[in-house]
């Protein structure tokens, strides 16, 4: 009898579940649904501000030099009404969705990348500031320790700009998300009525050439060139009827362009015996 090993892959913790990676107050936050002090009584009263205020007030300062570089960045358009309800009429089709999706993936990356340039410069002017602002002269312990938490591996302000930045993601993402499931929804919808028109004979010849699967135009062109009791036996394979495939047929007899391409095509599908060997001149 096999020896039973102890299963020890790492399992998700389960206070994580369905949060989308926040915890709750970080999900509070960007859902909007954070209650927060009043910070403008706060600020109006810095005597009686309690000291676990402190920290907010500036989370609070920071959030807003973060709003600001994003309406910096993406500001606000409304193009009008008119040009609203025009893009509303436009045939929602998989290619014009999957046109907003690349759109959409390449401003997000320019909008991201900007944004850290933008923290950067704000870093350094900041940093420097707190630098020429220090009085090596005095000794003041709680200065000593303010300037070594600056120096850190992980300062608040970076903490606080990383949530910024996790919720301005996490915003795209839901965005994305739901773009490409409306892509998958349509691709589907018109693949399946491409093989609905595809299983029907053409009508004409430029049906025929708008076909793109490539099995189905040889099969049409095996039709054509067949003699009559195969054709019998495809249309009735096939369901087709007589009065959709004389169009095309009387083509075939009569074009010789749509006839070359006819033998091109059955050329360039025929299957050779790979042990025959061409012969020799």
């Amino acid at each position: 009898m096999p020896e039973h090993k102890p299963d020890t892959t790492r399992k998700p913790k389960s206070i994580y579940r369905n949060t989308n990676g926040f915890l709750d107050n970080a999900r509070a936050r960007v859902g909007g649904t954070a209650r927060l002090p009043n910070l403008h009584a706060i600020i109006a009263n810095p005597g009686e501000t309690k000291s676990e205020y402190q920290g907010i007030i500036g989370d609070a300062v920071e959030r807003r030099r973060f709003v600001e570089d994003v309406l910096l960045l993406k500001g606000s358009y409304f193009p009008g009404v008119a040009a609203a309800k025009d893009f509303d009429e436009l045939p929602k089709t998989a290619a014009r969705v999957k046109e907003r999706i690349d759109d959409l993936r390449k401003r997000h990356q320019e909008d991201m990348q900007r944004i850290y340039e933008w923290h950067a410069e704000d870093h350094t002017v900041e940093a420097e500031d707190r630098y020429f602002s220090k009085d090596d002269a005095v000794a003041d312990s709680q200065t000593d320790a303010l300037y070594r938490s600056l120096h850190g591996p992980n300062p608040h302000e970076k903490s606080v700009f990383d949530d910024a930045v996790a919720s301005l993601r996490y915003a795209h993402l839901e965005t994305l998300t739901g773009l490409r499931h409306q892509y998958a929804t349509l691709a589907s919808k018109e693949e399946e009525e491409r093989r609905r028109r595809d299983a029907q004979f053409p009508a004409d010849l430029a049906a025929f050439y708008a076909i793109q699967n490539k099995d189905t135009q040889l099969r049409i062109a095996k039709f054509l060139t067949a003699d009559d009791q195969t054709r019998e036996r495809m249309l009735s394979e096939y369901r087709w009827v007589w009065r959709q495939v004389k169009n095309v047929s009387d083509e075939f007899k009569t074009n010789e362009t749509f006839k070359a391409d006819i033998t091109a095509l059955l050329r360039e599908t025929e299957t050779h015996d790979p042990r025959r060997r061409p012969t020799g001149l």
